[in-house]
C-alpha cells in the first residue's frame, strides 16, 4: 500500500520540472514519479480502520477530483493522514492559509454523512488531518493541518 501514497515534494520537482512548451505531465505521470522517489517516506498506521480508508480513498481517488483540484491519493506520516491535491491556482487560491484552512473546513463539513462517519476513524485514533496543495501554475506547496478537535467538530 506504501505505492500508493505520494509526497507532494515529488509533485513540486515535477511541475518545476515542466518548462517551456513541455505539456503538463498527467496525474499518471505524477503519481509514478512520486511513488519512484518517494516510496519509502510514509509509514502505515496503527490503526486497521484508517489503514483501509486510506485504500479505499486512494482506489477511487478520481471521485474526489474537480475541474480545479486533483486528487493525488492520501497517505500517512507522523501521527496525520495526508490529503494531496494538484490546484488549479486560477480557481483554487493557496496563497492566503487562513482562507484557504476555512475552505478545507468547509469542504469537511459538507462531506456526505456516509463519508463523514468513515473519516471518523481519523481522529477517534487520535490523528491529524493534513491537506497539502500543489499550485500547477507556481509550483507553490501549502498545508493545512486539522487537529483531532477540528475533526470532532466537523465530522460529528
Amino acid at each position: 500500500m506504501k505505492r500508493h501514497f505520494f509526497a507532494c515534494a515529488t509533485l513540486m520537482l515535477v511541475l518545476s520540472s515542466c518548462g517551456g512548451s513541455k505539456q503538463e505531465p498527467t496525474v499518471a505521470e505524477e503519481m509514478e514519479d512520486m511513488t519512484e522517489t518517494f516510496s519509502n517516506t510514509y509509514s502505515e498506521p496503527e490503526s486497521e480502520e484508517v489503514t483501509d480508508l486510506l485504500k479505499a480513498y486512494n482506489e477511487r481517488m478520481d471521485d474526489y477530483s474537480t475541474d480545479y483540484m486533483t486528487a493525488l491519493g492520501m497517505g500517512f506520516r507522523d501521527g496525520k493522514v495526508l490529503l494531496n491535491f494538484s490546484v488549479n491556482e486560477e480557481k483554487f487560491g493557496i496563497n492566503d492559509k487562513e482562507a484557504l484552512k476555512e475552505r478545507v473546513k468547509k469542504m469537511v463539513s459538507d462531506m456526505p454523512m456516509e463519508q463523514k462517519e468513515a473519516w471518523q476513524c481519523i481522529p477517534n485514533t487520535g490523528y491529524d488531518l493534513m491537506y497539502t496543495f500543489v499550485g500547477k501554475q507556481s509550483s507553490d506547496i501549502v498545508s493545512v493541518v486539522l487537529t483531532v478537535d477540528d475533526l470532532q467538530g466537523l465530522l460529528y
